[in-house]
């Protein structure tokens, strides 16, 4: 039943469809396809879990170009089984394939969300791999338990120290004294325009 699938999910116009076991370029476009009916702010978001999604990266990467597509969403359970690597508590064994997803997201300009816990009753465990998660880049984690959706907000956002260095940067970069430099002064620190840049998006998220 997969046509009437994408068809009712097309009707249904939500803002995102998730697309599992996607590993190719050709596969996201046949996705994309598939949801040509639905309104323009419908998006596709693929699961970036099987090796050859992991060699492929690049290229699915790339067909958001083309496409509608918006995120990668690394499922590391799917993963861990497609790799036969062994489940470790640091995800030692998955650190380059979520490493490499979030490359090929930022590359081209996706929403990199990391992979889900499955031992929801575990906050310590959920701490620790949320914070890897967002160490390495990614913009969110996919949650299968409500309990877990506080850490997840705190753990992935900026914390209030981080929002008011955000403004001061903004501030100073916009000051008559900073036209035209590419690196400032602040609190003792060498700025830069790139800051700038992180200042900004870190506000407008």
């Amino acid at each position: 039943w997969g046509a009437q699938d994408w068809a009712a999910a097309s009707a249904a116009a939500p803002d995102g469809v998730l697309a599992h076991k996607v590993g190719s370029a050709e596969e996201v476009q046949a996705y994309d396809r598939a949801l040509a009916s639905a309104p323009a702010h419908t998006r596709l978001w693929v699961m970036i879990e099987t090796a050859s999604a992991l060699l492929n990266l690049r290229e699915i990467g790339a067909a958001s170009k083309t496409t509608r597509l918006q995120a990668l969403v690394v499922g590391t359970n799917d993963l861990t089984l497609d790799l036969r690597c062994r489940k470790r508590a640091d995800r030692a064994p998955l650190l380059p394939a979520l490493a490499l997803s979030v490359a090929a997201a930022r590359a081209n300009g996706l929403i990199a969300f990391d992979g889900v816990l499955n031992e929801f009753e575990d906050d310590a465990a959920f701490e620790t791999e949320a914070t890897q998660g967002a160490e390495l880049g990614f913009d969110g984690k996919t949650l299968i338990h409500p309990r877990q959706i506080e850490a997840c907000n705190r753990i992935f956002g900026p914390t209030p120290d981080q929002l008011d260095w955000a403004r001061r940067v903004v501030e100073a970069f916009a000051s008559p004294e900073a036209a035209g430099k590419g690196a400032i002064r602040l609190d003792g620190q060498m700025v830069e325009r790139l800051h700038l840049a992180q200042a900004k998006r870190m506000l407008a998220g």
